[in-house]
């Protein structure tokens, strides 16, 4: 009698630690399979809606950017749109661009990035140091590639301005809507 209680409680301590293997198994396999959805988020989780013809860019000059500008550039990326598709950070990255080149701001990515009251993560009293974790790998790479006319393919030569879809701030009623990319507006 006891020898079967004991093969009982044996079978279920050896299932127990069959299932913990199987959980643990799959726990490292699904961690593995959510970093690449992230790191393939750009072609498969993408929400785009875009109000915007625009016209075709005819050419392109490749800017001359030092480390500082790749940094800067990159930071604001990963601030404003860290949670977004790639697709999103890009808008982003090309919207401090749009402002470098024009007069009425100034001159270089971080003055730019820097101004006052332009990006919210700037001078919100929090730490301005990304965590080294994927997201800010790819903000760089992003950052680069923008600096690089890797990012010509989408035509936001005028778009200046965006803000978060959950606020309505009140210069947004005066600027034409031009697209809707995760959950950022972007307008000329």
């Amino acid at each position: 009698m006891w020898g079967n209680d004991m093969k009982t409680f044996m079978d279920t301590i050896v299932a127990i630690l069959v299932f913990l293997l199987f959980v643990c198994f799959g726990f490292f396999v699904g961690q593995e399979y959510a970093r690449s959805l992230k790191e393939d988020d750009a072609v498969n989780h993408t929400h785009i809606h875009m109000y915007y013809g625009g016209k075709a860019k005819t050419s392109s000059d490749k800017l001359i950017a030092s480390d500082d500008d790749v940094d800067c550039l990159a930071r604001n990326i990963y601030f404003e749109a860290a949670n977004q598709s790639q697709i999103g950070k890009l808008a982003v990255g090309l919207v401090v661009m749009n402002r470098v080149a024009s007069e009425r701001y100034p001159n270089t990515i971080c003055e730019v990035v820097n101004q006052r009251s332009q990006f919210s993560w700037v001078n919100d009293g929090k730490s301005d140091t990304p965590k080294d974790d994927w997201a800010w790998k790819i903000s760089q790479k992003l950052a680069r590639d923008i600096l690089e006319g890797k990012a010509e393919f989408i035509d936001f030569d005028d778009v200046m301005h965006y803000h978060a879809d959950y606020v309505s701030p009140h210069w947004s009623k005066k600027k034409l809507m031009v697209a809707q990319i995760d959950q950022h507006i972007f307008y000329e």
